[in-house]
């Protein structure tokens, strides 16, 4: 098992947040705004958050770790896996790391072969061009 760097939950915000957490987290994730961004960047934090704001948060007390939470509509318990890059997050329930493991060779392998043909000028894929002509799009002019 990778070694656990923290737990799911809730922290409580305080002035030297990006310090104070640094060493306890990989990167921090929130659907809500952020501020500090140069003190996060200081410290190499990744934030994923919901933009950016020069107010300070509210204060409502002591923090809770261990528990599920909710960002983005999507609950994230203690041991699920989250991934993330410029895009977003992806939240990997911990009961399916295993199926979504064993299924990325062949969803790597798909987008390839996609980047391939977009690269040699496909400009619709079939799937998108199958769902443009159904009726589960509508155009509106």
């Amino acid at each position: 098992m990778a070694q656990r760097w923290a737990d799911v939950g809730a922290l409580p915000w305080c002035r030297h947040f990006p310090s104070l957490i640094s060493g306890h987290f990989r990167v921090f994730i929130t659907d809500g705004l952020v501020r500090d961004v140069v003190g996060l960047e200081a410290v190499g934090l990744p934030v994923y958050c919901a933009g950016i704001i020069a107010n300070s948060p509210a204060r409502n007390g002591p923090g809770t770790v261990g528990f599920p939470v909710v960002l983005g509509g999507v609950t994230i318990s203690p041991g699920d896996i989250l991934v993330g890059d410029r895009d977003g997050v992806a939240v990997v329930p911990r009961l399916a790391a295993e199926t979504v493991l064993a299924r990325l060779a062949a969803v790597r392998a798909a987008e390839q072969a996609l980047d391939a043909q977009v690269r040699q000028g496909l400009e619709m894929p079939d799937f998108a061009e199958a769902v443009l002509k159904s009726d589960r799009s509508r155009f509106v002019d």
